[in-house]
């Protein structure tokens, strides 16, 4: 349907429904920890330590600048071992690479010196929007786009 957000749960399509989830994300984000975030062998991302496995979002910055904002499956994989954080980055026959290769190239050549990342846990944001755990995939992509969107918002502290 044209001029109709593809939503799930969480109705997009509604002034009051996107509201409260600027204002739940932003508390879930005042909550959250930051973490050092590393490049390990010019192809993984790693972090000082484990960190929750429940799906979420994340944003990764360079200092206080947010470079990328992300979903996973499970956080500490995707930000966290060689097998969930490659991108197919030492894959020779990729045809090309996602933002996050991008990252780590530039880290390596000294452009980005202070990478951390902000992992927001989707149970968490659930609990407090009164929600079903764990979300749709819609509703999960939807987010995603929303912290893009909302980012400088949700960050004000």
């Amino acid at each position: 349907m044209p001029g109709i957000l593809r939503c799930d749960k969480i109705n997009l399509n509604n002034s009051d429904v996107v509201n409260n989830l600027k204002d739940k994300l932003k508390e879930v984000v005042g909550e959250s920890k930051f973490y050092d975030l590393h490049i390990s062998k010019k192809y993984y991302f790693k972090l000082d330590e484990e960190i929750i496995t429940n799906p979420g979002w994340y944003i990764i910055f360079e200092k206080d600048s947010s470079l990328y904002v992300g979903k996973a499956q499970n956080l500490n994989s995707r930000l966290n071992t060689e097998d969930g954080s490659r991108d197919q980055f030492a894959n020779p026959q990729r045809t090309s690479d996602p933002e996050r290769n991008l990252i780590k190239k530039f880290s390596e050549i000294g452009m980005f010196n202070e990478l951390r990342v902000l992992p927001i846990n989707e149970e968490t944001l659930c609990k407090k929007l009164e929600l079903e755990f764990p979300l749709s995939d819609l509703d999960r992509n939807n987010v995603e786009k929303f912290i893009n969107i909302f980012k400088g918002i949700l960050l004000c502290r």
